[in-house]
Order: C-alpha cells, then sequence, then structure tokens
C-alpha cells in the first residue's frame, strides 16, 4: 500500500511504511505536527489506532504502535492502519 501510494507532487515508491522507531517519532511529536497539519489542511493525527510498522517480531509478526503511545507486536495478519510517510 505505502509503496503504491501518491499525492499531487509525489510518486509511487515515494513513499514507505515507517520503522518503529519512526513511528514513534512521530508520536512523540504529535502536537506539533497537528499544529503543522491544521495549517496546511492537513488530517490530524488520530489520539488511538494501531499503526503497522516495517519492523518485524518475527517472520510471521511485526510492531506496531498505538497512537495512544502503546507499543507492541502481533501477527502480520491482523488489520491495522498504515501511514506512509516520505523521506526528507
Amino acid at each position: 500500500y505505502c509503496y503504491n501510494y501518491a499525492t499531487e507532487g509525489t510518486n509511487k515508491g515515494d513513499w514507505y511504511l515507517p520503522a518503529v522507531g519512526e513511528l514513534q517519532l512521530i508520536y512523540n511529536n504529535k502536537a506539533t505536527l497537528n499544529n503543522s497539519l491544521s495549517k496546511v489542511g492537513g488530517t490530524q493525527l488520530p489520539s488511538s489506532g494501531s499503526h503497522w510498522s516495517s519492523s518485524e517480531s518475527y517472520n510471521y509478526n511485526a510492531w506496531y504502535l498505538n497512537f495512544n503511545g502503546f507499543c507492541n507486536f502481533t501477527k502480520k495478519d491482523y488489520t491495522d492502519y498504515v501511514r506512509p510517510i516520505l523521506a526528507y
């Protein structure tokens, strides 16, 4: 999903699924990011909801971060959110 995601001004392959550490940075800076997103008319980051990371725990598990701060791993066949990000 993340690889195929594109927006105006970006192309397929520009976006990627963040590692769990990158998701933690997003969570830690959520207030600042939401303020910036608000100024540009973007969608606010949620206050909860589990988001997949690209970090594997085992070959059948991956780490996720809930946007309430809880981090853990679970089976890859569970349904959770993905949040594509861009490198800058």
